[in-house]
């Protein structure tokens, strides 16, 4: 193991955590450093790419446009939301959506964006933009929800089974009060399952509903979401494509712990995910000009139980370190 593994992952080391990293070069197309890259983790919002992409593709088909509106339903607005307040009847474009999505990682846009298309026709269509390892997707109202209690009955099957898995225990009466009662996660989703269910749940200590939840999460590996972002943000403008067409929503970020250290870099995309015990990135670090440049991910799963708001503060911290000292190597060996 090189000085610069153990370097980067000595950050973790005081944390019960489980971290996967990637960054590819853009110029030589090399892995600059990997660990567990090529293994699945819960991703949390970084998953909103693929539905981005999704639409990227609809739009340049000609499919779908930006100007159609879409109307906010009643089970799709999600506490938190900046939508989920917004009038009865309100429709918004779906250029005003994605915005919403990618931008403010906003649930309510996502579930709506997602139902329109379907979402398992956003987990087939995965693979033209060179996404293998996603193995589930669902609307944000319900994995909020659900994860745990759906996993083990989700593990291993085909997706037309967890289709049909997924059609039985999401009728529409159960959606809504899901959705009345959204923040009370904990006890809903005891409330609102089987008998069966409830007995597994219960059953669960909290490490293991953590694992699960995060097993069952969209889940997916850095390597193939680092080099998903190189593919949008190195698209070239003068030629219209699906990629260019995502890389005007992608985050722009001036990174200020990125443009302090290092003057003449700058992360010119990104989208970053939260979930409980999970953080993670996924961005491109554009250094010394437009022919140079970064592919990364972090992705980071983290299993205590106790002073949980504090850890996870922590682990930004160490993540913002990490791309610091992937610049350092950067700039000691281009």
């Amino acid at each position: 193991m090189s000085d610069f593994i153990k370097t980067v992952q000595s950050r973790f080391n005081n944390f019960n955590c489980k971290i996967g990293l990637y960054a590819e070069n853009l110029k030589s197309g090399k892995m600059i450093i990997g660990i567990n890259h090529q293994k699945n983790f819960a991703i949390a919002s970084i998953f909103k790419i693929n539905i981005l992409m999704s639409y990227a593709f609809r739009i340049f088909r000609n499919e779908v446009s930006l100007e159609e509106e879409i109307p906010i339903l009643s089970h799709n607005r999600v506490p938190g939301s900046t939508l989920a307040t917004s009038g009865e009847q309100s429709k918004f474009s779906i250029n005003e959506l994605l915005l919403k999505m990618i931008q403010k990682s906003d649930n309510t846009a996502t579930d709506t964006l997602g139902d329109y298309i379907g979402w398992h026709q956003v987990l087939e269509e995965c693979s033209n933009w060179q996404i293998s390892n996603l193995d589930w997707i669902m609307p944000t109202r319900l994995q909020l929800l659900l994860g745990a209690d759906l996993w083990p009955f989700f593990k291993g099957k085909n997706i037309q089974d967890k289709i049909n898995i997924w059609n039985e225990f999401t009728n529409i009466q159960k959606m809504e009060v899901i959705d009345e009662t959204i923040h009370e996660t904990r006890d809903i989703s005891v409330d609102t399952i089987s008998a069966s269910f409830q007995s597994y749940y219960n059953s669960l200590s909290f490490l293991e509903m953590k694992q699960l939840a995060h097993a069952f999460s969209w889940c997916g590996s850095p390597q193939e979401y680092a080099r998903l972002m190189l593919a949008i943000l190195t698209s070239s403008e003068e030629k219209r494509s699906p990629y260019t067409i995502a890389k005007e929503y992608l985050i722009a970020s001036n990174n200020v712990v990125v443009s302090k250290a290092f003057p003449n870099s700058v992360l010119v995309g990104r989208k970053g995910g939260s979930d409980e015990g999970v953080r993670c990135i996924t961005c491109f670090l554009q250094s010394g000009g437009k022919a140079t440049g970064t592919g990364l991910s972090i992705f980071v799963e983290e299993y205590s139980e106790t002073d949980f708001d504090n850890i996870m503060e922590s682990i930004e911290e160490k993540m913002d370190q990490v791309v610091l000292d992937i610049l350092e190597y950067i700039s000691i060996n281009s």
